[in-house]
């Protein structure tokens, strides 16, 4: 295929973004209590912990861990008479980096119909997510029923899951089949990602960076070798729970992230149908290297995938990531009074349409909207920007004066010349600037 001049340099943007390193299979896995298991990559759930092992009728039972607590091993030395049991609560955690659906507990070598295993705490089907956990209790008895005289066991028992698919995730309020995400920014602070709106909820701080566990933001636009944007931590957490093809799970991220943050294919100025054949040329000539199949897999997904619509940061949180918004497209961001420290590269590239203060902000936080490129531009693009009445101080420069309008709703005159341009003018409630870009910026209550 011939590509114009333009969707040349479309190819050029997209192979600047795409450096793709890491990604995520489909696996299955057993876990045998017993016997031995293993799980290959970042999917994993372990035997966490183990509690106190309750005995009715029995003693001497044992259980320990091996492989990595991929394996569980009970021995239950004798069951006294019929009613005994043996009861090993166990903590299951998802130690691995994907989805896991549990299928359930399963037995092997049981031959007497007169033994049983029970347990509680587990359903059929349940996701666990990355760090999660499920507190468990398994029973060994012997039916109360029974006329064997048997009393020994020797039997294995297996926790079998596997990676969701698309039919097992928990999807959008909307009909969109598109998953919910859910994860950290800091060590109180977590995200959550539902039909484009996104939730910041805790307290505290949220880490400086969002940490590039994978290495897939490096060298990218708005990303670093240590950093990601929330984009890009969204768009990994939705791959890894679908089932995707290996090609695809591992090169896509950088690209769904792109759509999650508003930047489509008609914002580059091409047609769907172009992007798909620029997804089929070569990596090196900034293309995907996709088959047609993998191609049109890839598109399934973006056209299920709903872009960002709002932000809401809830109030308690005290500092916000370095390079959270890049590039992204929001119409509604919330800034809670807590919010004190803002990273520098926040908003990176980001048009955003609404940028409201929560009442009981003082000032207007540093960083909030600074920041220009070495050609002078500005990097990111605020529509509207609502300051709350509790305001009483906004130093010069700290809004850039790329706005159409401001909601002052403090009810004092400020210089907006020089908090717009550092040029001192008219101080004022309500009115018009004109910047020296010749741009005119309306002042409301």
């Amino acid at each position: 295929m011939k590509l114009s001049r333009q969707n040349k340099i479309v190819v050029g943007v997209v192979a600047l973004v795409l450096v793709l390193t890491v990604g995520y299979a489909l696996f299955s896995q057993s876990l045998n209590i017993g016997g031995t298991a293993s799980a290959d990559g970042k999917f994993q759930l372990t035997f966490y912990s183990v509690g106190t092992v309750k005995e009715v009728g029995s003693s001497g039972t044992t259980v320990t861990s091996s492989d990595e607590d991929k394996t569980l091993t009970i021995t239950v030395p004798k069951l006294e008479y019929p009613g005994a049991y043996v009861q090993v609560p166990v903590v299951i955690k998802n130690t691995g980096t994907v989805d896991a659906k549990l299928l359930g507990i399963t037995t092997e070598g049981l031959s007497n119909d007169d033994m049983e295993v029970t347990y509680t705490g587990l359903e059929q089907n349940d996701i666990i997510n990355p760090d999660a956990t499920r507190d468990i209790v398994i029973t060994i008895k012997w039916k109360e029923s029974s006329v064997t005289t048997a009393s020994s066991l020797n039997f294995n028992i297996g926790l079998n899951y596997e990676q969701v698919k698309v039919g097992d995730i928990t999807t959008g309020s909307s009909e969109s089949s598109f998953p919910v995400v859910e994860g950290q920014l800091g060590d109180n602070v977590n995200y959550k990602y539902d039909n484009g709106v996104i939730e910041i909820t805790g307290s505290g701080d949220m880490w400086e960076t969002i940490p590039d566990t994978t290495g897939i933001c490096a060298n990218t636009l708005g990303g670093s070798s240590s950093s990601c944007s929330l984009g890009l931590e969204i768009a990994k957490g939705a791959v890894s729970k679908l089932n995707l093809s290996k090609n695809v799970s591992d090169k896509l991220p950088i690209f769904l992230s792109m759509y999650l943050v508003g930047m489509t294919f008609e914002d580059m100025g091409v047609t769907k149908d172009t992007g798909k054949q620029m997804m089929m040329m070569a990596e090196s000539e900034g293309g995907f290297g996709f088959t047609e199949e993998e191609a049109n897999e890839a598109m399934a997904i973006i056209d299920i995938t709903p872009t960002f619509k709002s932000l809401t940061i809830q109030n308690g949180i005290t500092s916000a990531s370095e390079s959270l918004l890049a590039m992204s497209r929001i119409d509604y961001l919330l800034i809670p009074n807590t919010l004190t420290n803002i990273g520098a590269s926040f908003l990176d590239l980001a048009k955003v349409e609404t940028v409201e203060l929560e009442e009981g902000m003082t000032t207007v936080p540093l960083n909030l909207m600074s920041g220009e490129t070495p050609e002078g531009t500005p990097k990111y693009k605020v529509n509207n920007l609502i300051i709350p009445s509790t305001i009483t101080e906004i130093t010069a420069r700290s809004i850039k004066p790329d706005l159409l309008t401001i909601t002052n709703r403090t009810g004092k005159a400020f210089d907006w010349n020089l908090i717009l341009t550092g040029t001192s003018g008219e101080a004022f409630e309500t009115g018009t600037v004109t910047t020296s870009g010749g741009d005119i910026i309306t002042i409301t209550n």
